[in-house]
């Protein structure tokens, strides 16, 4: 992990498998795309992580990163060559259609799919159509980055307010339908430079983030962390 595109191409694939699994359990066979169809082609990959990077959404090579709706048929991406530019892809008819430009910029999407998640707003489905854009509250102003929300609706952010260009991973719950204020991870999490991209699984099983440490292998690198390990100080 030696650069930040292949850190985004890896949570990329973590995403898709967090929707796949979830997906899985409450779809069945007939209303969902086989699986090879979920990776454009690419033959999917085995417990060694390769970069996702399928010749129908990366002719050129210009691919940098993407993610599926949570029912895997849309695929919003990136391509850059030299200036980033947004599309879309859906799946229809069973098959993929083609691509076309979007407005939409580095999505997420809640597991039941009904909330689209971009920058501090969000989305709610309307049909086949998504409502204007939202506010969450007062909670998410010093984030910057790195924003993933559980199936219980549980905020996970990078934040400055602290420690300037370092950054801090935060949660916030929602509580009795209103989100507490951000409670700060402990050290062990936010240790080292540049921390941000932080994932947490539909569950909150794990969470997965990059930061840069003198103990790593160059760059930022992904690390994770267990809930099950929450009695060792892994998660606050």
């Amino acid at each position: 992990m030696k650069n930040n595109k292949l850190i985004l191409l890896l949570l990329t694939s973590l995403l898709f498998a967090c929707a796949c699994n979830t997906k899985n359990q409450k779809a069945n066979n007939s209303d969902f795309q086989a699986l090879e169809n979920r990776y454009f082609g690419q033959k999917p990959p085995g417990l060694t992580p390769k970069p996702f990077d399928p010749d129908i959404i990366s002719p050129e090579g210009i691919f940098e990163e993407g993610t599926y709706t949570s029912d895997m048929k849309s695929y919003y991406f990136v391509r850059n060559n030299g200036k980033r530019t947004f599309f879309v892809i859906k799946y229809e008819n069973n098959h993929w259609g083609q691509e076309s430009e979007t407005d939409i910029r580095w999505p997420q999407f809640s597991t039941d799919g009904n909330k689209m998640f971009i920058g501090k707003l969000y989305r709610e489905r309307k049909s086949n159509d998504w409502s204007e854009p939202k506010s969450a509250g007062t909670f998410l102003k010093h984030m910057n980055h790195g924003r993933s929300v559980s199936a219980k609706g549980t905020y996970y952010f990078t934040a400055y307010k602290e420690r300037g260009p370092i950054g801090a991973i935060y949660y916030s719950r929602l509580v009795n339908g209103k989100y507490e204020d951000p409670i700060r991870l402990n050290d062990d999490i936010n240790r080292g430079k540049y921390i941000a991209g932080s994932l947490i699984s539909p569950d909150e099983s794990y969470l997965i983030w990059s930061v840069e440490r003198e103990d790593g292998y160059g760059q930022s690198d992904l690390y994770i962390s267990l809930k099950k390990m929450r009695e060792l100080g892994q998660i606050a």
